[in-house]
């Protein structure tokens, strides 16, 4: 038997044909459009409740009224102050003081004798 005349190939790919190109078939892909939606609409949802309760008030360490974004930066201040390295870096980067990474890039270009290439261009030629 030639190969591919296989009868169980042959069915097997007609029936993944029939399941996958079906004419009318967008079920699948509207449910699965609408969970890709929902999902970037939670996410999206996160990031506005987090804009939304940084800007809410909270009693400060003195029991004062204070935006919430406020009594986050003071405390990371503090924590900065005391000596915590990150609290800085992570202060220092959000102001827009973050140094520059430097990377050096070195590029190795063989050396290419001219007249070897000339030679062995000519010899493909005339073969």
């Amino acid at each position: 038997m030639p190969k591919g005349d296989n009868p169980n190939s042959r069915a097997n790919l007609a029936k993944g044909i029939a399941t996958r190109f079906r004419k009318g078939d967008t079920k699948g892909k509207k449910e699965a459009a609408e969970a890709s939606n929902k999902a970037q609409a939670e996410a999206k949802t996160f990031a506005e409740e987090l804009r939304l309760l940084l800007q809410e008030s909270l009693k400060d360490g003195n029991g004062n009224e204070a935006k919430t974004q406020k009594v986050i930066s003071i405390a990371m201040i503090k924590k900065a102050a005391k000596g915590d390295v990150r609290a800085y870096e992570v202060i220092r980067d959000t102001i827009g003081q973050k140094p520059t990474e430097k990377v050096e890039q070195v590029v190795i270009t063989p050396e290419v004798d001219f007249d070897k290439l000339a030679e062995l261009r000519k010899a493909l030629r005339d073969e």
